[in-house]
């Protein structure tokens, strides 16, 4: 029959998709006759019709494809040889379906121009078929992984018996697995994971970033059918479909971030926090938690094991695990024979000074290491935890530098499109020509950020291929599942990034990672600045090396004697554990105390500051009567103004947590009966991480 083609091709399309909507046909076969060449089918009986109503939540979404026939590949190939030299645009078009094999025809439209004619052609002469396939979410895409054997080691199989037995006998069981950078923690949390799913019950993972759920989701899904999965990244209509599924019990693995943990799984038999010592698991406004701890909750709750997983623990769970709260099991040695990275500290305060440039940003070894990776095909990795290209600007001539009109905080420089932004309100302006104090045209940046890490590094390296990973370059939906892939295809030699990196990521070709500046954490006022120090030179260490390839850190400091830079160098993490538990001890820090923070907002500076005396008084008068309890503050916070708020804070400590909590309770009572609570917002913040 004539136009037997198009018909064949609308059969398959149908055939493929079960329930084909009219208007989705309508793409692919846009012929005025469409209606009566569907009604000549009905009449065949190779297709029927009906009306349904389609929930709009579940809306099928496709794109139109121009498909390669692989059965006249060798003819297509000489098709585009015989093409004439001055046809370059549609010899690019044909090259392109010819490596694709499966190609968009949206986006050839966007990179080629309108290409329907040359299709047509392609379409008649057979060397292509035009086909609208569903469009499929980018976090159930599967990666071209084969899967591989795995022989455990001895660590691993205690763990994993330990774990298991926990699962099968029931009950409330937490564990803390500290296992080093590369020693397999995450393949424990599979065979947990499939312990749970054999016993009828679900497993909750959860990650600290939502970064690193395309990695989970990699390794989870060679095991398991079908994962939900939830972090903000995914689009509403997607986040429904995976809350309907752990809800309805399709779904019984759950990957993703802190909100994650109140996913409504049937038969809860396994919580994992990956990465437990991260502080992302709080959330600090609105509604205050921390999901590591309502994890614990959760599972005491459900009765079901609940496993904590980090290369650095926090001091907290060290200390639970250390005095019995907690099953402690240790991973000590990387699997498949691979060894920690060699360590090399270069002091930038000797380099700077050789080099006569305080604003240095590059050691000479760092460099010298890159060039060396790059000969040999290797991928590096370097961090440095703040984006943007510069700290800030500062006229040379007055000293004045450009701050936040919003925020008690000075104005990142972002040279790619010459702005100064701040990174707590979103307040951005462009970069002026000339100091606003004094009109000198002597303006200059200061300090490193991502930006001018790559620019430095494309300047040194031009035939490298770089790949930039903070939050100003990952915003687009698939962003991390794009970096994956290129990753793991060998697409990217340089990695430059902020704390994105640092963590969980397992790429095996990553023998050189370089710490920009590794002190940059410890000038923050919080007694935890240690610890988190310690635990990001670790984790940021522990990406290399971890293949077939021995690998290499360089870190970068300004303090290289300092106690927290030896202890990772010597990989003495109980070492620095002791002396950090002995020093929380004497001081009455977390773990040996309760801390609860009271913050007073305000945008009207005078009411805050009366909320803020009231505070002090009331405080005051009831710690004479509560020796139990003590009182730090209140104080002005580190950050004094955000987003137009001022802020004032005071921190309640006791080691008796119940009293500390009554305590805490009768104060707030009393504040808001003498504090206008609307001008003033009094938050509560239980167990504080952030007090900036």
């Amino acid at each position: 029959e004539k136009g037997a083609g198009k018909n064949v091709a609308l059969l398959e399309f149908i055939a493929s998709n079960d329930l084909a909507p009219k208007s989705a046909i309508k793409k692919v076969h846009d012929e005025k006759n469409l209606t009566a060449l569907l009604t000549r089918l009905e009449k065949k009986a190779l297709i029927s019709s009906k009306e349904v109503t389609l929930d709009k939540t579940f809306k099928k979404t496709y794109d139109k494809r121009v498909v390669l026939n692989k059965e006249n590949k060798t003819g297509f190939d000489e098709y585009i040889k015989s093409l004439p030299g001055n046809a370059k645009k549609k010899s690019a078009i044909c090259q392109h379906i010819l490596e694709s094999e499966d190609a968009s025809y949206t986006d050839m439209n966007k990179c080629f121009g309108n290409v329907k004619k040359l299709v047509d052609t392609l379409v008649a002469m057979g060397y292509v078929a035009v086909q609208m396939k569903e469009r499929e979410s980018i976090y159930q895409r599967q990666f071209d992984d084969e899967t591989k054997p795995i022989k455990f080691s001895d660590e691993q199989n205690i763990a994993i018996r330990n774990i298991n037995d926990a699962i099968d006998s029931g009950g409330y069981h937490p564990f803390l697995l500290h296992g080093i950078t590369g020693s397999g923690k995450t393949e424990v949390y599979i065979q947990a994971a499939l312990k749970a799913l054999e016993m009828g019950r679900s497993a909750i993972i959860l990650v600290p970033e939502i970064a690193l759920t395309p990695h989970f989701i990699r390794r989870f899904e060679r095991h398991f059918d079908k994962i939900a999965i939830m972090h903000s990244s995914i689009s509403p209509k997607e986040k429904y479909k995976h809350f309907l599924d752990a809800l309805n019990g399709d779904a019984r693995v759950v990957i993703g971030v802190r909100s994650a943990i109140f996913a409504p799984v049937k038969e809860l038999g396994l919580i994992i926090i990956d990465e437990e010592h991260e502080t992302t698991y709080k959330q600090d406004d609105g509604f205050r938690y921390n999901a590591r701890d309502v994890a614990l909750v959760k599972a005491k709750m459900n009765k079901c094991a609940v496993v904590l997983g980090s290369a650095t623990p926090s001091i907290e769970s060290y200390h639970n695990a250390e005095s019995g709260r907690y099953k402690y099991l240790r991973l000590t040695h990387r699997v498949q024979k691979s060894t920690l990275p060699e360590l090399f500290v270069v002091d930038m305060k000797e380099e700077r000074e050789s080099e006569s440039r305080k604003d240095l940003l590059l050691s000479n070894l760092l460099l010298e290491k890159i060039s060396e990776n790059l000969e040999v095909g290797r991928q590096t990795m370097l961090f440095l935890n703040r984006r943007g290209h510069s700290a800030f600007i500062i006229c040379y001539d007055c000293g004045e530098t450009e701050a936040c009109p919003n925020c008690s905080i000075s104005l990142t420089y972002h040279r790619s499109d010459n702005s100064l932004a701040c990174h707590y309100c979103g307040f951005k302006k462009s970069v002026p020509s000339i100091c606003p104090k004094c009109s000198s045209i002597r303006i200059k940046a200061l300090g490193f950020g991502t930006q001018r890490a790559y620019e430095e590094i494309a300047n040194r390296f031009p035939d490298a291929r770089l790949f930039r990973v903070d939050s100003d370059t990952m915003t687009k939906k698939g962003a991390y599942e794009e970096f994956y892939r290129k990753m793991d295809a060998g697409e990217i030699d340089i990695v430059i990034g902020t704390q994105m990196i640092a963590k969980g990521h397992d790429f095996p070709n990553v023998t050189l990672v370089g710490i920009l500046n590794a002190d940059s954490g410890l000038a923050i006022p919080d007694f935890r600045s240690e610890e988190r120090c310690f635990a990001l030179i670790t984790q940021v260490s522990g990406r290399a090396g971890r293949g077939d390839f021995p690998g290499q850190v360089v870190i970068q400091t300004l303090n290289p004697e300092s106690d927290i830079i030896t202890y990772a160098l010597r990989a003495q993490a109980e070492e620095f554990y002791q002396k950090e538990l002995e020093l929380r001890k004497s001081l009455k820090y977390p773990p040996f105390s309760r801390l609860i923070n009271f913050k007073i907002v305000s945008r009207n500076e005078n009411s805050g500051l009366d909320a803020f005396n009231r505070l002090a008084q009331l405080s005051q008068k009831a710690c004479r009567s509560q020796k139990a309890i003590s009182v730090m503050g209140p104080v002005a916070c580190p950050i004094y103004r955000i987003k137009n708020r001022f802020r004032w804070q005071m921190l309640i400590r006791s080691e008796n947590s119940k009293q500390l909590h009554i305590f805490a309770k009768d104060l707030y009572d009393k504040l808001s009966k003498v504090v206008n609570t609307t001008h003033v917002k009094i938050n509560i913040d239980v167990d504080p991480f952030n007090m900036l």
